[in-house]
């Protein structure tokens, strides 16, 4: 991009790319600051996000600042992805008990994300926010003998600090411990993984399908930050016990 500027002045500079359809708001002059903040990447809510990231790549922006004049007339900038990847490691609990996920529709999805991302501002999910369809993970007949099923997923950014900063049990970090966090409900505004299987009847006394649930954040127990441009791993291992915690998690 070429553009005339007055030199040796201090100049903010913004970038974005693989927008393929954004919300780009008019702001009177004066407000520029405002605009900047609105300027969004509007995911389509009926896609899943993986499909629309083939098309047009994931959406980044950038900000830096800099000083023209007639030996510098250029500058770079670092632009930073409005998505998180997520890696998931499972132990694959065939080889524990008969919890089998690689069942035809069986799968891992990202849920309680926002189909508005803005550029240049922290996004955090409201409850005005439509969900927005983020990714999966489909599991294949490999996964009944691999030791481990790990995947990638890209999850949005969704910024809702530490919501249980005394919290020392990962089993609590769990929907019935967060919808009512000084008379406001978090349960539907943190992002979670959720996984879908089927325990086979052995004559154990269970069986059928099981959903297990894990809110993701900077740690397993009281943050529940999504950040842009950065990297979360999940390791999880099932037992037989689990299936019976009276929990939103399982």
């Amino acid at each position: 991009i070429r553009n005339k500027l007055k030199p040796n002045r201090l100049y903010d500079v913004y970038a974005y790319a693989n927008a393929q359809q954004g919300y780009f708001p008019e702001f009177p002059d004066n407000n520029a600051d405002g605009r900047l903040r609105a300027m969004s990447y509007l995911n389509d809510t009926g896609k899943n996000f993986a499909i629309t990231v083939k098309e047009s790549g994931i959406p980044m922006s950038g900000h830096t600042q800099v000083k023209f004049n007639l030996v510098n007339d250029n500058c770079s900038i670092r632009l930073e992805r409005l998505f998180a990847k997520l890696t998931v490691n499972i132990k694959n609990p065939l080889k524990d008990f008969p919890l089998d996920f690689a069942v035809p529709e069986y799968r891992a999805r990202v849920l309680n994300t926002s189909g508005q991302l803005a550029f240049f501002d922290t996004v955090r999910r409201t409850d005005q926010d439509t969900d927005c369809y983020a990714d999966e993970a489909v599991f294949s007949e490999a996964d009944r003998t691999n030791d481990y099923i790990s995947f990638n997923m890209y999850v949005p950014e969704n910024m809702q600090g530490d919501l249980l900063p005394d919290n020392t049990d990962c089993q609590k970090k769990s929907a019935e411990y967060i919808d009512n966090i000084d008379g406001k409900d978090y349960s539907g505004l943190c992002t979670y993984v959720e996984l879908r299987g089927n325990v086979h009847d052995e004559g154990q006394g269970y069986g059928g399908e099981v959903i297990y649930r894990y809110y993701l954040g900077r740690n397993s127990t009281g943050n529940f930050d999504v950040e842009r441009n950065s990297h979360y791993t999940i390791n999880l291992s099932y037992t037989v016990e689990g299936l019976f915690v009276d929990s939103w998690k399982v």
